[in-house]
């Protein structure tokens, strides 16, 4: 285990009750119009997803985003490392099982390997964006069960950048050092809305990202997940 390994693993540890099962996809294939694409994580034929608990909800956390590019997977990296583990929660009353096996089945593990899978195959700096933007919108591939969430553009949105544990954007949870001032940070993403999607996406600028953002905070549900909640929009006067 490398040390930026024990150092997310130490986190992880801090942030609930960690599981010592580990998800994993079986095959690193992409889905392209030109047929199924292998595809790597940074330094790993798959990446891996940790399931950890808290006192009201689950947490599923990304491990392995932010490891430097493997020269042995990747010939031609990009110039940067994420720097990032995307993580998303969702209270407890929101599943229907919370067992290790459930969870590996369900609609929130699913939404973060079609986002993250995306995220790596892309090349996508979310990170850069966030220190930019401090929230961005993502559009995760559809998965199962979450149908009516599918927003105009075919893909169903979540926001990252929402902070944690605090309650002012902009401010970013360490997850691990990376030999710099930043680290790695802990990025939550959260599911949203078809409506709350296709009224963020609709201008160039970011301006309804971060109205959607802070609407979350005020509200209080902030990052949490969960498939059939109400839709934010009423309270912005959406135009």
């Amino acid at each position: 285990m490398t040390p930026l390994e024990r150092a997310r693993e130490a986190s992880f540890t801090r942030l609930g009750r960690l599981s010592d099962q580990v998800l994993t996809r079986v095959t690193p294939l992409r889905p392209t119009d030109a047929g199924p694409q292998m595809f790597f994580w940074p330094s790993r034929v798959t990446g891996a997803i940790r399931i950890v608990r808290r006192a009201q909800s689950v947490l599923l956390v990304t491990d392995g985003m932010s490891d430097p590019w493997s020269p042995e997977l990747h010939p031609d990296p990009p110039p940067f490392t994420f720097g990032i583990e995307l993580a998303l929660e969702v209270p407890n009353r929101a599943l229907d099982r919370t067992s290790d096996e459930a969870i590996a089945q369900s609609w929130p593990a699913d939404v973060l390997w079609a986002l993250t899978e995306w995220v790596v195959a892309e090349h996508f700096d979310v990170k850069g964006r966030l220190q930019r933007l401090d929230c961005i919108t993502l559009g995760a591939p559809p998965v199962r069960g979450l149908e009516p969430l599918v927003s105009k553009n075919g893909f169903v949105g979540v926001l990252a950048g929402l902070p944690w544990g605090v309650p002012d954007l902009g401010r970013q949870a360490l997850l691990a050092p990376l030999g710099d001032d930043d680290g790695v940070w802990l990025a939550p993403v959260k599911l949203l809305t078809a409506d709350e999607y296709d009224w963020a996406v609709a201008v160039p600028d970011n301006s309804r990202t971060l109205a959607l953002a802070k609407a979350f905070l005020r509200r209080g549900d902030a990052h949490w997940s969960w498939a059939k909640r109400p839709s934010v929009l009423g309270s912005l006067d959406p135009e």
